[in-house]
């Protein structure tokens, strides 16, 4: 058996560790609500950066597509008065 790779731990370590690891108290319903509080807090949060982002990012076109029609439109109207 090759332990180069294997880290040994005395007994009463593991034994102690082990017990922390599976023995955790159990959370208290006020814990609880907190943590679901703050994760309902931050999903909302990322949830309306990103609709404030898609909406500033629709406006920025709809703005810059409007812009275009408009210079569009004056040089089509500018070369149509050029040709009467």
């Amino acid at each position: 058996m090759d332990l180069s790779n294997h880290v040994i731990v005395p007994r009463e370590d593991f034994i102690e560790l082990q017990e922390v690891a599976y023995n955790q108290p159990t959370p208290s319903l006020g814990e609880r609500a907190a943590s679901t509080a703050q994760t309902t807090l931050v999903f909302a949060g990322i949830a309306a950066a990103l609709t404030a982002g898609s909406y500033g990012w629709a406006k920025a076109m709809d703005w810059r597509e409007e812009r275009q029609l408009r210079r569009h439109m004056a040089k089509r109207k500018l070369d149509q008065e050029i040709a009467d």
